[in-house]
């Protein structure tokens, strides 16, 4: 009898200041009820967002919010509770991780003080971030980019082994060939082994030592302009401005800084195997590739985690980010470093990037 009335007494106590905190009649003020307008994550469309994305959920009281449940289907069997720390939200602004077992359903938020809310939308979510080729607007092809350049043939003899596809530069020469083969087809990614092919026009087409033995298939032989890599920031850009901001100067500056607005994109300028992505108090959220040359280049000072992970490959112009600010920053900016083979902190060394970025500004 008197546990059953401590425990009454306790629950009744519990209630009363909880009814004080929220008609304002003493205590503290408890946290209003969580609610979201609007969730978004970088490169994908509103309310959708891939496994490992950092779900950025706007919205009121959002502040307040201890705990995020990604509801999934009917039941409970798949809901994934989420458990948000102190630094997670900001006014307005909610960040969180979506977990790998997320699948795709209702928000519900959780307050401190056991006050939930809905999404007033279901969460699409994908199982992996969809590439972007930030060429493709155009008509040109980007060396190591997800599209290629293609050239059907169908053979009516035997071939010699001479008899080749060739790759040849208008204006120049022959820079890649293939023997034919039963397939009857080619495609080719612009580079020439561990380098891209020079920024040009380009024509697939048979050699001499082919034609008798295949004929070319409608629309192989066109010619198309190859751009031999991306500039990084696909929107409004500033260059270096000043020695601090070049590479060298009077603090020993690794890389080159390129100023542009937080929540730029930011995409791969060239292709490669994902080296390192995670965070670093002074480079901040940071990515670094190896081309396939042996060298490597670095992305610093990302606003959210990078895009993709550690031994991932990467085509030229796929997104892996969005310019920001975070570590030793100042500004919204791209501080991008190139180093020479065998690459990263691996015995490589680095080197001026400038060059390389305005070639790949004028031509991209």
């Amino acid at each position: 009898m008197l546990a059953a009335f401590l425990v009454t007494a306790l629950l009744g106590s519990l209630a009363a200041t909880a009814g004080a905190q929220e008609d304002g009649s003493g205590g503290a003020q408890a946290p209003g009820r969580p609610s979201v307008s609007s969730a978004s994550c970088a490169t994908q469309k509103a309310w959708t967002c891939a496994r490992g994305q950092v779900l950025t959920l706007t919205g009121e009281e959002l502040s307040g919010a201890t705990t995020i449940v990604f509801l999934g289907g009917a039941g409970t069997g798949d809901d994934v509770r989420v458990s948000l720390g102190a630094h997670s939200a900001s006014t307005g602004e909610l960040l969180v991780v979506v977990p790998p077992r997320a699948r795709s359903g209702l928000l519900l938020l959780v307050s401190a003080m056991g006050a939930g809310a809905q999404s007033p939308r279901v969460l699409n979510v994908v199982r992996r971030v969809p590439g972007i080729d930030d060429a493709s607007h155009t008509r040109a092809f980007l060396a190591g980019g997800r599209r290629a350049m293609e050239f059907h043939y169908t053979l009516t003899g035997e071939p010699a082994d001479d008899a080749r596809v060739e790759a040849v530069r208008v204006g120049g020469g022959i820079v890649r060939s293939w023997r034919l083969t039963a397939a009857g087809s080619v495609r080719w990614d612009g580079f020439t082994g561990d380098e891209p092919a020079p920024t040009g026009t380009y024509v697939l087409r048979l050699n001499a030592a082919a034609t008798p033995v295949a004929t070319e298939e409608a629309g192989s032989g066109t010619a198309v302009h190859l751009i031999d890599g991306l500039f990084p920031i696909r929107g409004p850009h500033t260059p270096p401005q000043s020695d601090v901001q070049r590479f060298g100067g009077p603090r020993g500056h690794q890389g080159t800084d390129h100023f542009s607005p937080c929540g730029t994109p930011l995409a791969a300028y060239t292709k490669g195997v994902v080296n390192t992505a995670g965070f670093q108090s002074a480079a901040g959220n940071y990515v670094v590739v190896d081309m396939p040359s042996g060298e490597s280049y670095a992305y610093m000072h990302l606003r959210d985690p990078a895009l993709v992970s550690k031994g991932q490959s990467v085509f030229a112009g796929q997104r892996l980010g969005n310019v920001g600010q975070t570590g030793d920053a100042s500004g919204c900016h791209l501080h991008i470093e190139l180093w020479s083979a065998p690459g990263y902190y691996r015995g490589g060394s680095p080197f001026d990037s400038l060059p390389l970025m305005r070639h790949l500004d004028r031509s991209s």
